[in-house]
């Protein structure tokens, strides 16, 4: 529970302080909702990123991607993980200017970017 001042309790009425801490509390679960589900899209996306390497990858390769790292950027940089929000974002945009599976390379980088920080980010949080 988070420590306060006996002035910063007097000045916060109890049921707000209550919401706060259930609203902690709710993002928290959800914090480790996304971390828990972080190995599985690394898993994912590494498997999407070596199809497209392969040349069997195509256009559901690059969607797969593209959903797995656009969902990642909308919540990383919320819950605490402003670089996995910034690299996520990166690659999404990557992803979205490809017109076709030979665009791979030039969007490899932000992805292969995107991957390593993921990993890196597993690493932290266990």
């Amino acid at each position: 529970m988070l420590s306060r001042s006996p002035l910063e309790q007097s000045l916060v009425p109890e049921p707000a302080r209550q919401g706060f801490v259930d609203m902690r509390r709710r993002v928290e679960d959800i914090r480790r909702r996304f971390l828990d589900r972080l190995p599985d899209r690394y898993y994912q996306i590494t498997t999407l990123c070596r199809a497209l390497d392969s040349g069997q990858g195509g256009a559901e390769a690059i969607d797969g991607i593209a959903e797995r790292a656009h969902k990642i950027a909308g919540v990383a940089d919320t819950l605490g993980y402003p670089e996995l929000g910034a690299r996520s974002a990166a690659a999404d945009l990557s992803l979205s200017q490809m017109r076709t599976a030979r665009d791979w390379e030039n969007a490899r980088p932000a992805v292969r970017a995107l991957v390593d920080e993921i990993a890196r980010t597993i690493r932290q949080s266990g």
